[in-house]
């Protein structure tokens, strides 16, 4: 009985640890842009599947052998589950940042800058920037079926209309910030 309480206790912890650390990878990851945080989790979250995963199956094994009752049973499923359910969202999550674009686009001109668009992989409008403020998109490149796809701005200041190249070639899982600086 003493082993089965402490696989409770332990996958318990296991599933809190999970989402704090879970959020803190994802939290690194989306405001630096840095790989290197993105496999880190891959690599914790493998880890921590393995653990939740031997766990259970040693309390599956000592709750049959010992003749628990089913309620410890289940409490030790729960938690288990919980784990492996929250490290498949964080891994659905970190995947879809790993294949996208964080572009900031700062406006520092007294004026704001309208007709901004977003070029490349997506095309899409995002209005208007009003003056010395910023704006964060996110463009998902996922779903492009192009190898050579670019991602560019163009946009209308008081003066003229301006078209740049921001990032040259997207990369699969190689996730990449990018801050436009409007002067």
């Amino acid at each position: 009985m003493h082993m089965y309480s402490n696989n409770v206790r332990i996958a318990k912890k296991i599933a809190i640890g999970t989402i704090i650390s879970g959020l803190i990878f994802l939290a690194a990851f989306y405001f630096t842009y840095n790989t290197s945080y993105a496999y880190g989790g891959a690599f914790f979250g493998l880890g921590i599947a393995a653990i939740a995963i031997t766990i259970l199956t040693s309390a599956l094994i000592a709750a049959s052998r010992q003749n628990q009752d089913s309620k410890q049973k289940s409490t030790t499923i729960i938690w288990n589950a919980i784990t492996l359910i929250v490290l498949a969202i964080f891994t659905l999550i970190g995947y879809n940042l790993l294949n996208s674009a964080k572009i900031v686009v700062k406006n520092n001109l007294d004026s704001e800058i309208k007709n901004i668009f977003i070029t490349g992989c997506q095309n899409f409008e995002v209005q208007t920037i009003a003056a010395n403020s910023s704006k964060s998109i996110l463009v998902n490149y996922a779903n492009n079926n192009d190898e050579n796809c670019e991602i560019g701005i163009r946009y209308t200041t008081q003066n003229s209309m301006e078209d740049e190249i921001l990032i040259a070639s997207v990369k699969p899982l190689q996730g990449e910030k990018v801050v436009y600086e409007i002067n």
